[in-house]
C-alpha cells in the first residue's frame, strides 16, 4: 500500500527522521521498523549530494522517502 493511500486511510504512520549526511547511517535508519524515513535539510546536515545518496537505501529498503526542503528553497 503506498504512503498516499496510507494517508488518505487516516493510518498512523512512523517515520524516522535523518539529519545525519552519511548513506551507511540512512541505510542503517531505513532497515528499521518504520513506516518511512525523512531526511532533513532544513534542521539536519543533509544537503542536496547526501539526500540524493539517502535515497538509495531508503527505497531498496522499500520505503518511502520524504525531504524536508529548507524554509525558502523551492527550486
Amino acid at each position: 500500500m503506498s504512503l498516499k493511500s496510507r494517508l488518505a486511510a487516516d493510518e498512523t504512520l512512523f517515520t524516522a527522521w535523518s539529519g545525519v549526511p552519511d548513506a551507511l547511517t540512512v541505510e542503517i535508519v531505513a532497515k528499521q521498523g518504520f513506516d518511512a524515513v525523512t531526511l532533513d535539510m532544513q534542521h539536519g546536515g543533509h544537503h542536496e549530494d547526501s539526500v540524493l545518496r539517502g535515497l538509495v537505501p531508503v527505497l531498496a529498503a522499500g520505503k518511502p522517502a520524504l525531504v524536508r526542503v529548507p524554509v525558502g528553497r523551492f527550486d
